[in-house]
């Protein structure tokens, strides 16, 4: 996936702490035309 450089975070351990707070994420698509949203939850694999 392509992000664009001034959202760009390589700061690991602030990407991790993030994920720990936000355990979800919102996928959007469409359906029948129309936006629709569905919240996944987020895992981190600290392997």
């Amino acid at each position: 996936m392509h992000i664009p450089h001034q959202y760009r975070n390589e700061n690991l351990d602030e990407v991790k702490d993030f994920l720990k707070n936000n355990s979800f994420g919102i996928l959007v698509n469409q359906v029948e035309g129309k936006p629709w949203a569905t919240h996944i939850p987020l895992e981190l694999d600290k392997d």
